[in-house]
């Protein structure tokens, strides 16, 4: 014979009242964790980006440029990355130009 009485509306409710407040407080301490983290290490995170697209394009420029003779060393390789640096720039502006937002 169980020696525990069974739940009232009014203490199941208050269990799940406990427990949904529980989750939510777990919940926004969990989002504002992750917003402080972004505050943190989001400089960090952008400088690092920015430099491997940095790398990328140069390794691009390197590549491309070396396809018609003209390598690093050459004198015409500044010119051949400028017009690509254009030509980037250009495709850029026209993806935004053609985007919905």
């Amino acid at each position: 014979m169980p020696t525990t009485l069974p739940l009232t509306p009014s203490r199941a409710k208050r269990a799940i009242s406990w427990t949904g407040q529980g989750l939510l407080a777990a919940y926004l301490a969990s989002v504002a964790a992750v917003c402080g983290l972004f505050v943190i290490y989001g400089p960090q995170m952008r400088a690092t980006a920015e430099a491997h697209e940095a790398q990328v394009i140069e390794r691009e420029d390197s590549a491309f440029c070396s396809k018609f003779g003209i390598g690093p060393e050459t004198a015409r390789y500044a010119e051949c990355a400028a017009g690509l640096k254009e030509i980037r720039a250009r495709y850029l502006e026209r993806s935004i130009a053609n985007s919905i937002l």
